[in-house]
């Protein structure tokens, strides 16, 4: 594309020419002009096509765009309330563009909750690639934290949960999501045993009380909104107290579910 110098230094012999050849100088500088328009129509003509998505790119986007719509949406006035219509709306397409992405409304929160739970897994990984044993520890508690100060995701899938009581698919695809979590969050223990110095335990039942708890503080947080942060710390030391009676997790549960505890090896 021309500059402003170089059209600015083009001019003079330009006009120079065409007024040798007759025309006169303003005439030549109105040619000029329009040729120089001409030029600069055809280089953003190429710059939109050199920009113009694919059928798959282009669904791709306006699949992320619904998804991000359908969050935000879930967050501030939840499943049940939100239609598609109103998700179609805050992404600025119609309603079929819901319908010709997702085959049904569930189909689109288990899409919300998977990219999600990639986005918390990720802040994971990032979080404990690096530092000491000691500095892991501390940032997987921070992560942990975190997380279960994050109650409007807990509250969404406490819905997406009851919703499913009555819906047999959407309770198999919560079930695998919540299995994966556990995979997850067990595995961070594990991975971190050796740091922590547990004894002998179940990291899977501790995994599951980690969620249980985020569950319950999500719940708590209905009543009293203000309380969250403070005492999601303090059930963190707790647990943190509590880590060396873990062999008897089993006993304690089968205790709060009146069911008979499995035999100590």
């Amino acid at each position: 594309m021309m500059t402003a110098a170089i059209w600015l230094r083009t001019v003079p012999k330009t006009v120079q020419c065409r007024r040798d050849e007759g025309f006169s100088p303003r005439y030549a500088a109105a040619l000029l002009a329009i040729s120089l328009l001409a030029r600069v129509d055809d280089r953003i003509d190429s710059l939109v096509v050199a920009k113009r998505l694919t059928r798959s790119e282009a669904q791709a986007q306006t699949k992320a765009r619904l998804v991000e719509s359908a969050t935000q949406l879930y967050l501030q006035q939840g499943f049940a309330a939100t239609s598609n219509e109103q998700v179609a709306e805050e992404a600025g397409y119609s309603r079929g563009a819901v319908y010709s992405n997702f085959p049904s409304k569930e189909a689109l929160a288990l899409e919300v909750i998977d990219r999600h739970t990639e986005q918390v897994l990720e802040s994971y990984r990032s979080t404990l690639a690096e530092g000491s044993s000691g500095d892991r520890v501390q940032k997987f508690q921070d992560w942990i934290e975190q997380s279960l100060s994050d109650t409007g995701w807990a509250l969404l899938k406490i819905e997406l949960a009851l919703v499913a009581r009555r819906n047999s698919t959407l309770n198999d695809e919560l079930a695998a999501r919540d299995k994966t979590m556990l995979d997850h969050v067990a595995g961070a223990i594990s991975q971190l045993d050796d740091d922590l110095e547990l004894p002998e335990a179940s990291v899977r039942d501790l995994a599951r009380l980690c969620v249980a708890m985020g569950q319950g503080v999500a719940l708590d947080s209905i009543k009293d909104p203000s309380s969250t942060t403070d005492w999601t710390a303090r059930l963190l030391t707790a647990v943190q107290r509590l880590l060396p009676m873990s062999p008897m997790l089993p006993m304690l549960i089968a205790a709060s579910t009146d069911q008979a505890a499995p035999e100590q090896k």
